[in-house]
């Protein structure tokens, strides 16, 4: 390896020393010796080479291995970028001097500090080869100090993003004069050479803004252009008002969101045929419809409107997915519907007791609560609850609320049907550790519930999921911080 022009063949590097200590040094002339600094506060000894004044000195040893000096001078490493035939490769390395004692003579020798790797197909890595170099902070020449790996994090990134870009494949050369791949940044732009090697038919940067763009992969490589995927996105409907509503509805998604969600368009295309509904459905605000289906699988959200369909004539279901526009508590009651529709056995009940009550997403809601509790009843019967220690532990009363953790599933039944919510739901992960429901009782009257899911407050309401009152919610979270939260850290 050649290093670059500040690099130590030529200038030298250095860092600071620790204060008190005997240091072996090395210049970049030749000049070698020792250097004591026993009675400097300051971090380097003020001291000069004897050959040829140099100040900048570097400590092998104390570098890797001393991890009481915090601070360093500036020192150089420099990046050596090749292309391997599965993808490109960034090595970011130092030349470090080492004592030869067998040869009593310095060496400097070329020490890997991190690796940074692009696979063809777009997968990446990224490693430090030493794990104390990175952590090094360096004070520049206005006193502020960074982070060693930091910066090597942020230049490697640099290095492979402009060799790729004078080593890329024919099929994604246009991206390099891409308007909008030239407003990104550092990782960002890795990303986006990655997701075009992987999909290399595409010839346009919209699609790097494609939320989940990975369910239509494959479709598109028979529609590889914007305007295709939107077409088959409307499974190729004529209807010029159909057209408009939609692209008029993506280039404002692009606009204002940054990004499209495809995944609602899709649905609402093959499950309303009128096309006067459909257009009204296309035309919904970006940033709720993006929302709808945000972790909902197509088919999945097919046979919602399947459903559906058996009690509601198409205009009612319009109307319920307009809704959504109005309230995010009828977004909530969407998602907890999808959530009791998915358990096992539930279509079967609804087909045979659903009662078709008013189209709007709360009646559904509770309607499908009150067949949820029935069906969960009648399969899991008594189950009890096994609960970790500490999660005993924190059951108890605190500013006026009193908090209860369900024994079993007649328990949280009741409690449900109290509430008038579908926490009956949550039974399975309850007994599988992956939640922790607590119900919160004021003035011994069942009023909330929260769910508690990897150390956080996920889900906190009232009667018929309600908002919980400003003043109970602060008392909630003062609950979560000072007795959940302490008892557990205690634990750990």
């Amino acid at each position: 390896m050649n290093p670059s022009a500040d690099g130590f063949a030529i200038s030298g590097n250095s860092w600071y020393f620790r204060t008190g200590f005997t240091h072996r040094y090395y210049c970049s002339c030749g000049e070698e010796g020792t250097v004591e600094n026993w009675i400097s506060e300051r971090h380097h000894p003020d001291y000069r080479c004897r050959r040829c004044g140099n100040r900048r000195f570097l400590d092998a040893v104390a570098l890797r291995e001393d991890s009481t000096i915090i601070y360093w001078s500036p020192f150089s490493w420099d990046y050596s970028c090749r292309l391997r035939e599965d993808g490109w490769e960034c090595e970011a390395v130092m030349l470090m001097p080492f004592f030869d004692y067998r040869r009593q003579k310095v060496s400097h020798l070329p020490f890997s500090l991190a690796t940074f790797f692009l696979s063809r197909d777009g997968e990446h890595y990224f490693r430090f080869e030493d794990d104390i170099v990175p952590k090094r902070k360096i004070i520049d020449g206005d006193e502020s100090a960074y982070l060693v790996g930091d910066r090597i994090r942020r230049e490697i990134v640099e290095r492979v993003e402009e060799h790729i870009s004078l080593h890329s494949p024919a099929e994604i050369a246009w991206l390099f004069h891409d308007e909008s791949y030239r407003k990104l940044k550092g990782r960002n732009r890795l990303h986006a050479i990655g997701f075009f090697l992987r999909h290399p038919h595409l010839g346009e940067s919209d699609f790097l803004f494609w939320r989940r763009f990975e369910l239509f992969a494959d479709i598109s490589k028979e529609y590889p252009t914007t305007i295709g995927m939107l077409e088959y996105l409307l499974e190729h409907r004529r209807e010029k008002s159909l057209r408009r509503s939609l692209f008029a509805s993506y280039r404002r998604s692009m606009e204002t969101l940054g990004f499209y969600e495809p995944v609602a368009d899709f649905v609402f295309s093959r499950a309303i045929a009128n096309t006067d509904l459909l257009r009204e459905l296309l035309g919904i605000e970006p940033a709720v419809k993006s929302e709808i289906f945000h972790d909902i699988a197509p088919d999945e959200a097919l046979e919602l409107f399947d459903w559906l369909s058996r009690h509601y004539e198409p205009s009612s279901q319009t109307r319920l997915f307009l809704s959504l526009q109005d309230s995010s508590a009828n977004r909530d009651y969407l998602h907890d519907i999808f959530r009791m529709l998915r358990t096992p056995g539930i279509s079967e009940l609804t087909r045979e007791h659903f009662r078709r009550v008013p189209a709007n997403w709360r009646s559904i809601h509770d309607e499908l609560v009150s067949l949820h509790h029935l069906h969960r009843l009648s399969t899991k019967g008594n189950r009890h609850f096994l609960y970790r220690d500490k999660d005993r532990e924190t059951e108890g009363s605190y500013e006026g609320l009193s908090y209860r953790l369900p024994e079993g599933v007649p328990q949280l039944h009741h409690w449900a049907k109290e509430l008038g919510n579908c926490m009956f739901s949550y039974a399975t992960a309850i007994h599988d550790g992956e939640s922790i429901i607590f119900a919160i009782f004021k003035e011994d009257i069942l009023s909330y519930a929260i769910e508690i899911r990897r150390q956080e407050i996920v889900q906190a309401k009232a009667k018929f999921n309600q908002s919980i009152p400003p003043d109970d919610m602060k008392k909630i979270r003062r609950w979560f911080k000072t007795v959940y939260q302490k008892i557990w850290m205690q634990a750990a």
